[in-house]
């Protein structure tokens, strides 16, 4: 029973990370209905940062959330703005093979940058672990689902909109709100701000 209860808590802790990757996947699409096949490569941009963040400056993987949150923000800014908004207007086979492009650029470009060799990231607490009633739980799985959670709060939809309001996720999302009223069809213009959906949330997974 020991060690059902161990393995349930454990596959519980992880599959919150896996659930907070999955999020940043709903917005992207459900939301903006942007189909992005990129967004595990866009993952690993954001551990590589994280990596580099620790070994070279020694930022806690956990602070360092703070910087690779924006930078992946902005890197989001910046695909959508030159990339990304080209296609919006083009069956979703075109965005499909963009992102695929896009992806296949960034994991070669990182391969060829730092070869395909394992990175390990160890602290102090990696190893750690609290005792509950007899069950060993791991700190660092436990901290990246409380993480987890407070951000799914955070998430989590406004209540429904009346006539004539949109409903926006932005705080997480990155979403900027000419972009979703453009889609809504409040107005008809070419969003000047560019919005990153769900990228910054990438960035955010990266630490966990």
């Amino acid at each position: 029973m020991e060690i059902f209860l161990q393995s349930l808590i454990s596959g519980i802790l992880i599959g919150g990370v896996y659930a907070l990757i999955g999020i940043g996947l709903t917005i992207i699409f459900g939301v903006m209905r942007i189909i992005n096949f990129a967004h595990g490569e866009l993952l690993m941009l954001g551990m590589y940062a994280t990596y580099y963040l620790f070994s070279l400056f020694h930022v806690d993987p956990f602070l360092s959330i703070f910087i690779t949150m924006p930078l992946m923000f902005f890197f989001g800014a910046f695909l959508q703005k030159i990339v990304i908004n080209r296609t919006l207007a083009a069956p979703p086979q075109n965005q499909i093979l963009l992102t695929i492009g896009l992806g296949l650029i960034m994991s070669n470009s990182v391969m060829l940058a730092f070869t395909s060799d394992y990175k390990i990231l160890s602290t102090k607490y990696s190893s750690s672990s609290v005792r509950l009633m007899g069950i060993s739980i791991s700190l660092p799985l436990l901290i990246s689902f409380a993480i987890t959670t407070v951000i799914t709060v955070v998430e989590e939809d406004i209540p429904t909109p009346k006539a004539g309001e949109v409903r926006v996720k932005v705080l997480a999302a990155g979403v900027s709100l000419p972009d979703v009223l453009a889609r809504e069809g409040v107005h008809n213009e070419t969003p000047r701000v560019p919005y990153t959906p769900g990228w910054d949330l990438v960035g955010t997974v990266d630490q966990l």
